[in-house]
């Protein structure tokens, strides 16, 4: 037996013997660890988030972001692509989800649709092959009049 000395390590040692018959030692822990070791848990949740993503992202993994033929192009659906991430890659949606909202959003929602452009941008930095959607949107802009080209300034 050890005497525990540091205050964060005795929280958590007194949440895992004064609640566990409650069933809150979990969440208690959870959110000691999250409050003491900031840096640890976002170093944790990347390393999940980058495994979820580099699984999706793998040549011929079948993702709906990697289908431009014809048929998948004229189908394609943020909902459609929100399925396979709940699926396929659920952290890394909730990550991202945090980050354009606290509530619970609803398909078709211009924060949905946000939250989906900007998970398919990111896929694509991963994964060049990610491009359906960026091909659909040139698509758009080369066949409905776009035709000058944008330079930026820095």
């Amino acid at each position: 037996m050890e005497l525990v000395r540091n205050e964060t390590e005795k929280k958590i040692c007194r949440a895992i013997f004064n609640e566990r018959s409650s069933g809150n030692a979990k969440n208690s822990i959870v959110s000691i660890v999250t409050t003491a070791y900031r840096e640890e848990v976002v170093t944790a949740v990347s390393q999940i988030i980058g495994s979820e993503s580099k699984e999706l992202c793998k040549r011929n993994s079948g993702s709906v972001l990697q289908q431009k033929d014809h048929n998948s192009v004229l189908e394609f659906s943020w909902d459609k692509f929100h399925r396979e991430l709940l699926i396929r890659a659920p952290n890394t949606l909730q990550v991202f989800k945090s980050a354009v909202s606290d509530v619970p959003l609803s398909i078709g929602e211009k924060k949905f649709n946000n939250l989906m452009l900007t998970i398919a941008t990111a896929f694509h930095g991963r994964n060049p092959e990610m491009s359906s959607v960026h091909y659909q949107l040139a698509f758009i802009l080369a066949h409905g009049g776009c035709t000058q080209r944008v330079h930026f300034i820095y």
